[in-house]
C-alpha cells in the first residue's frame, strides 16, 4: 500500500528592514516589515531638496532583527524625521547596551549586527 503526504508550510517567516537614502543634501531613514511584499519586490524612497544632476545618493537597506525595528520605529517617530536620532526625546527609548558600572545610567543606542544591500545612485 502506497501511503501519501501532504504537507502545507503554514509558519511565516516575519522580516525587518531598516532603510537609508543619503546625499549631501539631507539622509532618510525608514524601518518596514515585508507584512505586504513578503517575496515581492520591495521600494525605498529617498527626497531632498535641490537635487542636481550629478547628485550622488547611497541607498542602504539592512537585514534587521524584530528588536531593532521596534528601537528604530519608536525613536523615528519621535523624532518626526527632523533632528535625527540624537535630539531630545519626549520619552525614553532604551536600546540593548548597558553600562556595567551602573546600569541606571544606560546609553543611548542599540547594537547590531546586520546585513546590508548598498546602491550607489548618480542623479541624471
Amino acid at each position: 500500500m502506497e501511503n501519501r503526504f501532504l504537507f502545507i508550510a503554514t509558519n511565516k517567516i516575519d522580516n525587518f528592514y531598516f532603510f537609508t537614502g543619503a546625499s549631501e543634501r539631507g539622509i532618510n531613514r525608514n524601518v518596514f516589515n515585508d507584512d505586504f511584499f513578503e517575496g515581492n519586490t520591495m521600494f525605498g524612497t529617498y527626497s531632498a531638496d535641490d537635487l542636481s544632476p550629478g547628485d550622488t545618493v547611497q541607498f542602504n537597506l539592512y537585514g534587521i532583527t524584530e528588536q531593532f525595528y521596534n528601537y528604530m520605529f519608536i525613536l523615528l517617530q519621535q523624532t518626526g524625521g527632523g533632528g535625527g536620532p540624537f535630539e531630545t526625546q519626549p520619552a525614553t527609548v532604551r536600546g540593548n547596551m548597558i553600562n556595567q558600572t551602573d546600569p541606571e545610567n544606560y546609553p543611548l543606542g542599540y547594537f547590531m549586527i546586520s546585513e546590508i544591500s548598498s546602491l550607489n545612485y548618480v542623479v541624471e
